[in-house]
């Protein structure tokens, strides 16, 4: 029950950790969100997964580095066209995207694959460091989200229920993953 309980928390904080913490009073910080979403996690760790104590301490925090590091850019899916030079910077300072740009001919950059691969890398190489405690399938988590992201910028159905927002998804997938696997 708590594995269920988790992955419904996980959707809600991540929605929240997405709309600045809802407005609502001291949870609008970041640091607040990570320290309630790093407990949870490392209750779901030490109570269901019986890992020692510190393993728990460790998942719990490169959960949260995974969460911190923006998704940036590459969050609309191709859909933004050329990005403008701020917005390149941005870009620049991914994992990846040099990597991308010499694998892409240059007029296939900014657009959906170029996106999709970078978010999938983005969501996930931080995850390296805690893959061990899980099943193998769990590396595959930076390519569902990246598909959550992908449906909702391309499926107009997504954006009209607001219990279909990615954000929720995103943090459900996660949820899932960690709980499950």
């Amino acid at each position: 029950m708590f594995k269920l309980l988790y992955t419904l928390f996980m959707g809600a904080w991540r929605d929240s950790f997405g709309k600045d913490g809802w407005g609502l009073p001291v949870y609008h910080n970041r640091i607040v969100q990570h320290i309630v979403a790093f407990l949870a996690t490392s209750a779901l760790c030490y109570f269901v997964k019986d890992l020692a104590w510190y393993w728990c301490l460790w998942i719990a925090s490169w959960i949260q580095v995974e969460w911190a590091i923006g998704h940036g850019p590459c969050y609309d899916c191709g859909t933004g066209g050329k990005p403008d030079k701020t917005l390149l910077k941005r870009y620049e300072k991914m994992v990846g995207y040099k990597l991308l740009c010499k694998i892409f001919p240059e007029d296939l950059w900014y657009s959906f694959g170029f996106d999709f691969i970078l978010l999938a890398i983005r969501y996930t190489y931080p995850l390296i460091p805690i893959c061990f405690f899980f099943n193998p399938v769990f590396m595959t988590l930076g390519l569902v989200i990246a598909g959550l992201y992908g449906m909702y910028r391309y499926c107009p159905f997504f954006a009209k229920y607001r219990l279909l927002d990615v954000e929720i998804w995103a943090g459900m997938a996660l949820g899932l993953y960690v709980s499950y696997l």
